[in-house]
């Protein structure tokens, strides 16, 4: 849920920095889906890397903890499976997080923003 949090707060604060970009693609001729796409995109590498570093970190860390308490060590395979899962959950959920900010920004009135100070 932090994650989520994170990257939702992340794509809101970078749409509303990049108003004016986005104002200026639109009165070049972007599409609401082109303005959609370009924040899906930057929504999906922050995911992605921050999905890559987790399971990553979690697989080490799994392993050295296991590897500590008797009798506790997981089968690497479990550990795998119950990861994978979670970093399904989050790269899902960060889609829909994705949702608002790129909604908004496809929104953006180009006369409007650009008349702003």
């Amino acid at each position: 849920m932090l994650a989520l949090v994170g990257l939702y707060s992340c794509l809101a604060s970078g749409v509303s920095h990049r108003g004016r970009e986005i104002a200026i693609r639109g009165a070049l001729g972007a599409t609401r889906f082109d303005v959609m796409r370009l924040v899906f995109a930057q929504g999906i590498r922050l995911a992605a890397s921050g999905i890559a570093m987790g399971l990553g970190i979690a697989l080490v860390i799994g392993n050295c903890a296991g590897s500590m308490v008797p009798g506790g060590a997981l089968s690497l395979r479990a550990l795998v499976v119950s990861q994978a899962l979670a970093g399904t959950f989050v790269a899902v959920a960060s889609l829909a997080a994705c949702l608002v900010p790129a909604w908004r920004a496809a929104g953006v009135d180009p006369a409007v923003t650009l008349r702003r100070p």
